[in-house]
């Protein structure tokens, strides 16, 4: 509100609609996703008005990730959300295309892939996932590239590739660990959960305890369905054991779960596992 205020006073548009913009990330990583809804909708509305293409391009691709989240809050996304997110992306596309917008292409390409998987082919969204890391790659060591290789490993247990999911999580890890960023390690803990479920069944409910007691990004959320996970961890372990290894999880920090995450990503790859 300061913020918002201060830049009002001396009459600019656009520092408030960047202050508008953050507010609804900011909402969005609270978990307060359809407060942040009519936000960057207000964002995106105002900044085509004003004629400020460069905010309005970065608002509707946030505006992407913020419907896909809040519909993946809900449960599956329905065809309604879908679309109301690739428009979003396609008028975003336009924008980065007339004002050549690298890294923000790169940002609405991944929403893409994304979008791709959520609308039934994780097999193509991750041949070009793999296409769209090397942007990101190039970009340095960064966040989005951590983002981006945790919603790629999501993508490949929907491909039932889950060793592909195994090697792009580790990748993320250490860079979680190297940039000591706690903001996508729910995603990577629960990937890790899932393909070390059928091999080390006590680390991977360690891990899904670590990942329940995190909030999750709302950045390229993709669904997750852990129900199977759960199961095959009751089964292995019972119940008494399981929730005492999720209970366990749930203290960690996050350089601890660096470490156990480590030690799963030098198990076996021999036992097979769904994803689910």
């Amino acid at each position: 509100a300061e913020a918002n205020a201060r830049f009002g006073s001396v009459g600019s548009v656009e520092g408030m609609l960047w202050t508008s913009y953050w507010r609804a990330a900011t909402l969005g990583e609270m978990g307060a996703l359809d407060d942040s809804l009519p936000v960057i909708a207000h964002t995106v509305a105002e900044a085509d008005s004003h004629g400020l293409e460069i905010v309005e391009a970065n608002a509707l691709a946030e505006q992407t990730e913020l419907i896909v989240a809040a519909a993946l809050a809900h449960g599956t996304p329905d065809v309604d959300a879908l679309s109301a997110a690739r428009t979003a992306l396609l008028r975003a596309r336009r924008l980065v295309d007339e004002h050549g917008m690298q890294e923000l292409s790169a940002r609405i390409g991944f929403s893409d892939v994304v979008l791709t998987a959520l609308e039934g082919d994780p097999v193509s969204a991750l041949g070009q996932a793999h296409e769209r890391l090397d942007d990101w790659r190039a970009f340095g060591r960064g966040n989005r590239l951590i983002l981006a290789l945790v919603a790629t490993a999501r993508i490949a247990l929907l491909a039932d590739r889950p060793r592909d999911a195994r090697r792009l999580v580790g990748e993320a890890m250490r860079l979680i660990a190297e940039c000591a960023w706690p903001g996508p390690l729910r995603g990577a803990a629960e990937v890790l959960a899932q393909v070390s479920a059928a091999t080390d069944p006590e680390a991977a409910a360690t891990l899904l305890g670590a990942a329940d007691a995190r909030p999750p990004t709302h950045r390229w959320r993709m669904f997750t369905d852990l129900t199977a996970t759960r199961a095959m961890l009751k089964d292995a372990l019972g119940q008494e054991r399981f929730t005492a290894r999720q209970a366990e999880g749930a203290q960690l920090n996050l350089d601890d779960v660096v470490a156990l995450a480590g030690r799963v990503l030098t198990a076996d790859l021999d036992a097979p596992l769904k994803p689910g």
